[in-house]
């Protein structure tokens, strides 16, 4: 299901997605194909890039097979893709970082890898797609965090800890941006219906029966098209005045 009259305000800009094969960032993505843009989508999996970009609309499309805990490599991709587009009018940063883990089965390789595909791989992408920007046009930036940043969820030390940083990376970076044409902001999902979630129900059972029962998200788990179309949203011309903004979809949690 797409948005309605926006076709033209994205049909034929370049956006840059990473997570693009499962959850929000495998809905931008069909989103934004949908919308007319063209999308250079980045993940590890090529048979999940092979099946998201099968799935999206015709255009100048690129599924590109990179691992973002490579933080080196990362100059390189976004070489090719300016490459490929000549500019880039947006970045979506969508990747799941940190594991649901007992305090007692938690690590430092744990907490390391949630924070560098999280946190260093964002602030290295942001970096080399703002440095390669045509610096007369908007760029917009776009983070997905989570609620877990600002609740007291157990087991998700290193995940909320990546997305914190993540946060704040967005408000500051929107502050050193503030005068060039970049936007950088954040989406909060709570608990989103995701694959990410089996790790959690292994601990809790039935997330979604359990936050129901509890109160704690009383409209039961988010879908995935909800939150993209947040992030979509902040791609585009309309949010041109927001900038340095977390925003939260709750599903009726208080957070």
């Amino acid at each position: 299901m797409t948005i309605n009259n926006m076709n033209t305000e994205y049909s034929g800009k370049n956006y840059i997605i990473t997570g693009g094969t499962s959850g929000i960032g495998r809905c931008i993505c069909l989103e934004l194909s949908y919308l007319g843009a063209n999308v250079a989508l980045i993940a590890r999996n090529q048979e999940r890039l092979r099946q998201t970009y099968e799935k999206m609309s015709a255009g100048n499309h690129a599924a590109i097979s990179f691992d973002v805990n490579d933080i080196s490599g990362i100059s390189g991709i976004i070489d090719n893709v300016y490459v490929q587009y000549g500019t880039i009018d947006g970045f979506v940063h969508c990747v799941g970082s940190g594991e649901a883990s007992r305090l007692s089965r938690l690590s430092y390789d744990k907490l390391h890898a949630a924070m560098l595909s999280g946190y260093y791989a964002f602030v290295e992408f942001v970096r080399c797609v703002a440095g390669k920007r045509n610096k007369a046009a908007p760029l917009r930036i776009v983070s997905i965090s989570s609620a877990a940043s600002v609740t007291h969820a157990k087991h998700l030390t290193a995940y909320a800890a990546a997305k914190s940083a993540l946060e704040a990376a967005t408000r500051t970076l929107s502050a050193e941006f503030i005068s060039k044409k970049v936007t950088v902001n954040a989406v909060r999902p709570a608990y989103v219906r995701t694959a990410r979630l089996a790790t959690v129900n292994e601990l809790t059972g039935d997330i979604e029966e359990h936050l129901k029962r509890t109160g704690f998200q009383p409209q039961g788990l988010i879908e995935p098209e909800d939150a993209a179309k947040l992030a979509i949203y902040l791609l585009g011309d309309a949010a041109k005045s927001i900038t340095g903004m977390v925003f939260s979809i709750n599903g009726g949690a208080q957070c």
